[in-house]
């Protein structure tokens, strides 16, 4: 029960760490796009692909990249 509510209050602390709507947004679209890329890679692998090993590493980068947390702005 514990480990509930110690979920749930992170999910709250993580709502609020969210600055805005498309930071939010490109956070949602990042787990979808690092399940693809992650699909992609080992199909590429598996078949020998060059292309979708590829495609793979790209859209697993641009996952990463939409996950990351901006940095605090100076002012």
């Amino acid at each position: 029960m514990n480990k509930l509510l110690a979920t749930i209050g992170h999910s709250r602390v993580y709502a609020h760490s969210v600055r805005n709507p498309s930071d939010l947004a490109l956070r949602v679209l990042a787990l979808p796009m690092s399940i693809v890329g992650g699909l992609l890679l080992v199909d590429g692998l598996l078949e020998s692909s060059l292309p979708s090993i590829a495609i793979g590493v790209i859209v697993l980068v641009a996952a990463k990249a939409f996950s990351q947390t901006p940095l605090p702005s100076a002012d």
